[in-house]
């Protein structure tokens, strides 16, 4: 019997498509990862997981790696033949790499910079985030409008108050 959450080769390329696609029809990427998470019966997090991934290897593998891999390969090529490298004739030159340019000296800020956020208009969540404010900014007019309404009561209490006690007094 086969497991709900078994990995297809493509399965990495699926998950990308698919928060793109919800991404586009206005809903995060969290709510996205949410929802992919609800169709799969994956976790949330393994979601999210396989969508960075995806995304990174996408990018390319880092350059010390990608420099490092030919010459990985080509020993492992060796080794799996059984072949080890014999001193025969001359050594070969050693290669010098270019020099380096020195590293520049930098200040240290006297304070961390502010994080760096990604344009909200670019991300596609500004229609959500409007929508957000301007509920927020109702509910406020809302409370304001109920705070002046019992301030004229109490206002209007306090003055009646004020006529009971100077009756009792005498005044």
């Amino acid at each position: 019997m086969a497991k709900k959450n078994e990995r297809g080769p493509n399965l990495r390329a699926a998950t990308v498509a698919r928060v793109n696609q919800l991404v586009k029809t206005g809903l995060t990427k969290a709510g996205a990862f949410e929802k992919i998470s609800a169709e799969t019966g994956r976790a949330k997090d393994a979601v999210q997981m396989l969508y960075y991934r995806a995304i990174r290897a996408a990018k390319g593998a880092p350059k010390a790696a990608a420099k490092a891999a030919p010459a990985r390969a080509a020993r492992r090529k060796a080794a799996s033949r059984g072949f080890t490298p014999k001193a025969s004739g001359p050594a070969p030159a050693p290669v010098v790499a270019p020099k380096a340019k020195p590293a520049r000296r930098r200040r240290r800020a006297a304070r961390k910079a502010a994080p760096r956020t990604s344009p909200v208009a670019q991300s596609g969540e500004f229609p959500g985030l409007l929508n957000g404010i301007a509920s927020a900014i109702n509910a406020l007019l809302k409370h304001v409008e109920k705070t002046v309404e019992e301030n004229k009561t109490l206002q209007a209490q306090a003055q009646r108050l004020r006529a009971i006690t100077s009756l009792l007094r005498g005044r």
